[in-house]
């Protein structure tokens, strides 16, 4: 699965989980984000117990896993960081509107960095893995939350992009979320 379609699924995961909160609740939300959370959990136990066992995982199991992560990265780890992101706004933020724009900016604002991203030729001067048409789409996509938490969503969302183009040496789905959710709980 290539870059593209990966984020699609991160795209989707994240819409589903804001269909998820606005259908059934915060409370519902969060269960469904801590539920994917442990189910990736478990599948990345299976996959390094069952590699280990036998030296191979299965045809299907590997088919999952290549829905999820990069080449070369470790099983489901991408998959365990974006839904621990997901819980973390759904679980902390008091109001379903912020946890709704904070997941909102995981989801669409990440997505759309990386999908407009591979296609920007102007590198980021203080992180050239990054493009600034990337970080621009972060930013304009991630503001349509504003229709949901009103004008915190718009600094959330600026810092949001500033914050996901940094290289901190951790997941970005944990550095977003957590400057989303402290911000939206701030403000």
């Amino acid at each position: 699965m290539n870059e593209i379609d990966r984020q699609l699924a991160h795209l989707n995961i994240g819409l589903l989980m804001l269909a998820t909160l606005w259908l059934f609740g915060q409370v519902w939300a969060a269960a469904a984000a801590f539920s994917l959370l442990l189910g990736f959990m478990l599948l990345s136990y299976y996959a390094k117990h069952h590699a280990k066992k036998s030296g191979t995982l299965s045809c299907a199991l590997w088919s999952l896993l290549s829905l999820f992560e990069r080449r070369g990265a470790n099983h489901f780890e991408g998959a365990i960081w974006y839904s621990a992101g997901l819980l973390l706004p759904l679980s902390i933020l008091p109001y379903p509107e912020q946890a709704a724009a904070a997941v909102f900016i995981l989801a669409v604002g990440d997505s759309a960095s990386t999908l407009f991203g591979l296609h920007g030729k102007r590198k980021l001067p203080y992180n050239p893995k990054k493009t600034m048409l990337g970080t621009f789409a972060f930013f304009v996509f991630s503001s349509i939350s504003v229709a949901i938490a009103g004008w915190m969503a718009l600094v959330a969302s600026a810092v949001c992009a500033l914050v996901e183009s940094l290289e901190l040496g951790i997941d970005d789905n944990i550095t977003v979320s957590l400057a989303a959710t402290a911000l939206l709980f701030a403000l």
